[in-house]
């Protein structure tokens, strides 16, 4: 008579470990630990950039700034006049050095006839003419100041060339016509 085991179907099979599972348990808890660290990282540089955009915003109200920045601000406006004075200078040299050109009266005409708000950048001339290359802050002081050279006497015309720019920056180019033996002979 055979041996008849009726307890076998109740009986567990001895477990084997599933290694594959394992590890992808394993790779799952290191991936979650990693955004957990990384969440945990980045909240803690979020406090320390709000804590210095604190700090940086107390510094710039501070009073050692405001006084720097107003010391700035006189040194800019400083600069600004000494900028007009230079661009004075320039067209003195520029005066200086053509001075055997031309009249000499024609820079006393051109600086009288000049509005307030119309400046000259360049200012070159022949025997017969003389360029003005300058900006002004508007178009119709541009205009003023062309219609007061065509009105005086000692010039024989003008008119602007060139007048480009936006608002409040507009850069010009006149052309003055002396007076003078050269005019005279082309106008018969």
């Amino acid at each position: 008579m055979s041996n008849y085991n009726f307890f076998d179907p109740y009986i567990t099979p001895p477990r084997t470990i599933n290694y594959k599972k394992v590890a992808g348990i394993i790779l799952l808890i290191a991936l979650v630990a990693t955004f957990v660290w990384f969440f945990i990282n980045m909240q803690d540089k979020i406090e320390d950039l709000k804590v210095e955009k604190i700090e940086l915003k107390q510094y710039i109200e501070s009073d050692k700034i405001n006084q720097q920045l107003k010391e700035v601000r006189q040194l800019k406006s400083s600069v600004d006049s000494y900028s007009e004075k230079l661009l004075l200078l320039n067209i003195v040299t520029l005066v200086d050095q053509n001075l055997n050109a031309f009249d000499n009266s024609v820079f006393d005409i051109i600086n009288r006839t000049m509005p307030n708000d119309v400046f000259i950048n360049n200012l070159s001339a022949t025997q017969s003419e003389i360029t003005i290359n300058g900006y002004g802050e508007n178009v119709e002081s541009i205009s003023l100041f062309n219609h007061r050279l065509n009105t005086e006497d000692d010039l024989a015309e003008s008119h602007i060339k060139q007048i480009d720019g936006k608002e409040g920056h507009y850069n010009y180019l006149i052309i003055v016509v002396q007076k003078g033996d050269n005019y005279e002979a082309e106008t018969k």
